[in-house]
């Protein structure tokens, strides 16, 4: 468990945890799945009915908190993907802010937290997928570059490849992967969505 607590420079004071999936208590679940339905209330019963907050692993769990009550969470996962006799770390990364707490660094703190993870996790990249122009304005900030290839995923427990319909962004770590990427027709990140 890595934690750090941030004051911005509009006096906003927020805690931020990082947990293995493992370290992540029945009640924090309960808080990151209640996020999720104040996020996208449309997903409400399909994460009551499944207990959501996560789906993958490995993986491990920024949870941001203001006085006490989390406002934010931040998701780090890591597969191999292989192509073309290659072997590359992916590392994903997505991220919920409740839109009170949003414009407030919570996010880039995140992000930045993420890709030093990335480091320590030796992955070759990181890997954000969006629909929201406000997250799209972020990741060009902090240097991740736009992936103009189609993405697919497999669809878990399905015999079914489905395409991401999302902008993906790539910040490299290991110089030539983003190279590596945009040589692909077509990226498979394996089971996902991510």
């Amino acid at each position: 468990m890595i934690e750090s607590a941030f004051e911005t420079d509009r006096k906003f004071s927020f805690d931020i945890i990082l947990k293995e999936a493992g370290e992540i208590t029945d009640e924090e679940k309960e808080e990151l799945m209640q996020l999720s339905i104040e996020m996208f209330p449309e997903y409400a019963d399909l994460y009551r009915k499944n207990k959501y907050y996560s789906a993958f692993e490995p993986q491990k769990s920024w949870l941001v908190r203001h006085e006490g009550k989390i406002v934010g969470t931040g998701k780090f996962l890591w597969k191999d993907l292989s192509f073309d006799d290659v072997t590359l770390r992916m590392c994903g990364f997505g991220g919920l802010v409740l839109d009170m707490y949003q414009q407030k660094g919570i996010g880039t703190s995140i992000l930045e937290a993420a890709i030093q993870e990335t480091q320590r996790a030796s992955g070759d990249f990181l890997y954000a997928s969006t629909e929201n122009g406000v997250a799209d304005e972020m990741l060009l900030a902090q240097g991740f570059e736009l992936l103009n290839v189609p993405v697919v995923y497999n669809q878990p427990g399905e015999n079914e490849v489905l395409p991401l319909n999302k902008r993906i962004y790539v910040y490299e770590i290991t110089p030539g992967t983003l190279d590596k990427l945009k040589a692909q027709e077509t990226l498979n990140i394996g089971d996902g969505p991510v």
